[in-house]
């Protein structure tokens, strides 16, 4: 039976993925956060006036009260659609989060289809482990076509559980350990995510916050693309940000 090509963790897609993620959320601060820009936008709003007496529409006066309501009400909608709008970067950063986890568990799976025993089947029952239906092998167009679906499979089944779960389980599948202020990081990441999504938090998030959360994003990549060396994956990195040749 042929080996099948493992699939290759492309660390310059995800170098990518997360600059441009970092570098729409820097511009977007820069004109949300400018004082001059905000002032000139709120100055040049039009305002209508509805005079009762003559049942018509006015423009309003630059001084008038329903002028300064107006635009002190503009600037107050753009500082909370900001605050808006940084809570859910910890909701995108965590979702980037998994999807590398997700991208390096199908790449090690593949490469070492062996450590997926385990992670086959989500049933509690160890009898089951590792178990697969006959039906899938004779549907199979191939054995590469078999292991790729196990491998995503897997994968999801790793990533099912809570936080902690997972990465004992990433890192007993990578038989490596990640750093334990990584996990930190992440960890703290994960529960605010789940406040912002499951209980509709309101706290504010800091630019340095979501900075934060953007650094340990590239750290985890880092590091998974050198635990992927360690572990003879195929991985693209034209980026050099674990090797120094443009791919492996």
């Amino acid at each position: 039976m042929t080996t099948p090509t493992p699939r290759t963790f492309d660390i310059d897609k995800w170098v990518w993925e997360i600059t441009r993620l970092g570098s729409s959320f820097e511009a977007f601060q820069a004109l949300v956060t400018d004082k001059d820009t905000l002032s000139y936008r709120a100055a040049n709003l039009h305002i209508i006036h509805y005079e009762v007496e003559t049942d018509t529409l006015e423009d309003a006066s630059d001084d008038s009260d329903s002028a300064r309501t107006l635009r002190q009400g503009y600037l107050e909608s753009v500082a909370e659609a900001n605050e808006s709008y940084r809570r859910q970067m910890i909701v995108l950063i965590m979702t980037y989060y998994e999807a590398i986890l997700f991208d390096f568990l199908q790449c090690i799976f593949s490469t070492h289809p062996s450590r997926m025993y385990a992670y086959l089947n989500d049933s509690a029952e160890k009898t089951l482990r590792g178990k697969i239906d006959l039906k899938e092998i004779l549907a199979a167009e191939s054995f590469g076509v078999l292991i790729d679906g196990f491998s995503k499979r897997a994968a999801s089944n790793v990533l099912h559980g809570r936080f902690d779960a997972t990465m004992n389980n990433l890192q007993q599948i990578a038989q490596a350990k990640l750093k334990e202020i990584l996990l930190e990081r992440l960890r703290s990441l994960n529960e605010q995510r789940n406040h912002i999504v499951h209980e509709a938090s309101q706290e504010l998030v800091s630019h340095a916050r979501v900075t934060e959360g953007l650094e340990a994003l590239s750290a985890l990549l880092e590091e998974l693309g050198t635990i992927a060396l360690a572990n003879k994956m195929r991985i693209e990195d034209q980026s050099g940000l674990v090797t120094q040749s443009p791919s492996l």
